[in-house]
C-alpha cells in the first residue's frame, strides 16, 4: 500500500474551483436511523457552503441497513458524497484508514458519524 501523501495530489482542487477540496470522513458502525439527522445537517451544509467538500461515509460491517439508508438519502448529492462499505466489522481505525485512502481532498478531516462536536467544531 502506498503512503497516502504519495497517492494524492496534495494541491487537490474541486473541479472548476480555486478552493482546495476538503474530505470529511465519517466512520460508522450500526448508527441506525440516527444517521438521518447527521445527513440532513450535512446536506444543508453542502448546499450552502461556498467551500468545496466531499463526504465519505465508511460503513464498517454495518448490519442495520445504514449503507442502504445512506445510499437512498444521498442520491441527489452523489457527486459530493460516497458511501463505502466493507464486511466484516474491522474497527474504527480500519474504517478511518479506508476513508483516508479513498478521499480525494487536499485537506482531510474525520470525526464520528454523529458529529459530536457539531459542524462548527469540524470547521474550526
Amino acid at each position: 500500500m502506498e503512503p497516502i501523501s504519495e497517492r494524492r495530489n496534495l494541491s487537490a482542487r474541486a473541479e472548476g474551483s480555486e478552493r482546495p477540496l476538503t474530505s470529511l470522513i465519517l466512520p460508522a458502525y450500526n448508527p441506525g436511523p440516527d444517521v438521518e439527522r447527521t445527513w440532513h445537517e450535512l446536506r444543508h451544509f453542502l448546499l450552502t457552503t461556498p467551500d468545496q467538500w466531499e463526504v465519505l461515509f465508511v460503513c464498517d460491517g454495518c448490519k442495520d441497513g445504514t449503507p442502504e439508508r445512506l445510499k437512498h438519502l444521498t442520491q441527489d448529492l452523489r457527486d459530493r458524497v460516497r458511501v463505502l462499505l466493507h464486511t466484516p466489522n474491522r474497527g474504527k481505525g480500519f474504517a478511518v484508514r479506508r476513508g483516508l485512502e479513498e478521499a480525494a481532498g487536499a485537506r482531510l478531516i474525520f470525526t464520528d458519524v454523529d458529529i459530536p462536536y457539531g459542524l462548527e467544531g469540524v470547521l474550526r
